[in-house]
């Protein structure tokens, strides 16, 4: 299942979690001048295309759906930017040829994550470096194609068996927006235990109309007045009005407390998203045994 963004003017101003997904890019930013970048997982490519206007020698973007490619060398091209069929589990890309590799958000669809740290730490050169995000597994929400969640510990300890240095930063969230996050997931399961009841009911003869009919009022039951804080969270892509990242988008979100790159433990909030800054492959790793 696809997770990518299409970023929009009221996506960013509703939706903490687009807005967050930005800044990342924003804080990539600042490590790419002149070099070869990789963005694997780049989704409909908003975040590539602005890293490629940041003085980046040369961006390959790289995802596995099709569709969201599409998408991507329709609404945000640029002279120094390819966008390329990949699975990040098999890169197409030559040894020791990348100088920043990023992944946001990528490693925790995988169910071999130290397979894709070794197909990293193979395509980068040795000065080379890795910027990395994924949710802290205490508060995402766990849906099914999270097939490896993190903890911060584990997460920095296993990028530390592949690098010389890593960095720790974080995004935070207010209690505020963690109390609507934690509605959200108490929704979910009630209504994954609903559809299964209605399921069993129906195989005792029920008639489908009465289940569709029951459905929507249990639905509108449990959501009251919090409705649109379910619709703001279950964001997708869209196919119109995609919103380009330039300068005044930058400033508006860094009002933004939630999209704060910042270090690790440095802020008494609900921690959201772990980032590293990884340098230096260790020279002892046998990257060909993937």
């Amino acid at each position: 299942m696809s997770e990518s963004i299409m970023p929009t003017i009221e996506g960013i101003l509703k939706n903490y979690i687009e807005r967050q997904h930005i800044m990342r890019y924003v804080f990539c930013s600042r490590y790419i001048k002149d070099k070869i970048v990789v963005d694997v997982a780049c989704g409909v490519g908003y975040g590539s295309h602005y890293l490629a206007r940041c003085d980046a020698k040369y961006i390959i973007a790289i995802d596995l759906d099709g569709y969201v490619l599409s998408l991507a060398r329709k609404y945000y091209n640029t002279q120094n930017l390819v966008y390329v069929s990949g699975d990040a589990r098999h890169l197409p890309l030559r040894d020791n040829s990348v100088d920043i590799f990023v992944s946001f958000e990528t490693i925790e669809h995988l169910s071999k994550p130290e397979q894709f740290l070794k197909e990293i730490a193979r395509v980068l050169k040795p000065s080379g470096m890795l910027i990395i995000s994924t949710p802290n597994k205490r508060w995402t929400r766990h849906p099914s194609y999270h097939l490896h969640e993190f903890y911060p510990n584990d997460f920095y300890k296993l990028l530390e068996k592949y690098f010389v240095e890593v960095e720790k930063y974080a995004q935070y969230i207010s209690y505020t927006q963690l109390l609507k996050d934690l509605y959200i997931r108490f929704y979910d399961k009630v209504m994954r235990v609903v559809r299964l009841g209605l399921a069993l009911l129906s195989q005792q003869q029920i008639t489908k109309r009465l289940l569709t009919m029951m459905l929507p009022i249990i639905r509108v039951s449990i959501l009251s007045h919090y409705s649109q804080i379910t619709r703001r969270a279950r964001y997708k892509y869209h196919d119109s009005k995609p919103l380009k990242i330039y300068k005044q988008i930058i400033r508006l979100l860094e009002n933004y407390e939630d999209c704060r790159v910042v270090p690790f433990g440095s802020r008494i909030r609900p921690l959201r998203i772990m980032i590293a800054v990884c340098r230096h492959v260790k020279a002892t790793l046998d990257t060909h045994s993937v």
